[in-house]
């Protein structure tokens, strides 16, 4: 954030991580910009409630199923969160996650073609071009220098501003109706 030096970057309370138990997050605070940033572990993923192992668990399930969708989130609810959550809850969740790890391994594979030209941007084609089994893990070394601009759950894109900010700007004036 600050190329020219003088940060004073500095430990933050950490906080623990809701659905993952035990988690710890560690924080840093910019005195000179005056904002925090967390530490995040290379196992949890970004902006999910989630590890990168449950999410990769998850959608390499749904890339090689060949039944009903419903089936699949029937089966796999209690890996995709909370236990109450019902069945429709649970099939948005497992597509979500695959629609964006679809578009962190293509982001991935545009960033990088010549590792990665030959293979689809699946898991499978990542797991044989890299040769390794937790490819979302292994994704975060390779990709390190892109973590800033790819997508969640791989990345370390900041979410999207309030939702309110939005409204706001697109709210008309208040005052009388025009005749």
């Amino acid at each position: 954030m600050h190329p020219e030096g003088g940060c004073g970057f500095a430990r933050h309370t950490p906080y623990e991580r809701k659905t993952v138990p035990g988690a710890k997050i560690a924080r840093g605070y910019c005195r000179k910009g005056g904002f925090t940033v967390s530490l995040l572990p290379d196992c949890l993923a970004s902006r999910l409630p989630a590890t990168l192992q449950q999410v990769e668990t998850v959608v390499d399930r749904v890339e090689s199923h060949l039944g009903s969708l419903e089936e699949l989130a029937a089966e796999l609810r209690p890996a995709l969160g909370r236990d109450d959550d019902h069945v429709a809850g649970a099939l948005r969740r497992m597509r979500r996650w695959r629609r964006q790890v679809a578009a962190a391994l293509l982001a991935v594979a545009s960033a990088m073609p010549e590792r990665f030209t030959d293979h689809p941007p699946t898991l499978a084609g990542f797991r044989a071009a890299l040769g390794v089994e937790e490819v979302l893990v292994a994704l975060r070394g390779v990709a390190e220098a892109q973590l800033a601009m790819l997508p969640a759950p791989l990345g370390l894109v900041p979410g999207p501003s309030s939702r309110r900010k939005t409204v706001r700007r697109l709210q008309h004036g208040a005052g009388p109706d025009p005749p």
